[in-house]
């Protein structure tokens, strides 16, 4: 099993424990929910989240600089989550399908 801490942060300028990195975007997280539940999995290196257990009460993910080839149908089942970062991973167009309607 991955171990990966989640963060419950009710105010985004405040400094993560020391030792963890931050979630870092330009804006807001989760659109500005106090209650927001962030979980930063970037350069975990994860080919996909099978060994990831994700909280229900998800409302913002980051894997960011990972291998991932394509979108995980769990992502689809969080209806809390608001933003989902992708970049740097190895994903192709044709393995993304909507996972909303």
């Amino acid at each position: 099993m991955l171990a990966y801490t989640v963060h419950l942060m009710a105010d985004q300028t405040e400094a993560p424990p020391p030792g963890q990195n931050p979630v870092n975007h330009d804006d807001q997280t989760a659109d500005d929910d106090p209650s927001s539940t962030v979980l930063d999995l970037t350069s975990f290196q994860l080919h996909d989240l099978d060994s990831v257990e994700l909280p229900s009460s998800l409302t913002e993910l980051d894997l960011t600089t990972n291998r991932l080839t394509g979108l995980d149908p769990q992502i689809a089942t969080f209806s809390n989550l608001k933003k989902l970062f992708l970049r740097q991973n190895l994903i192709e167009d044709a393995a993304i399908e909507p996972i909303s309607g």
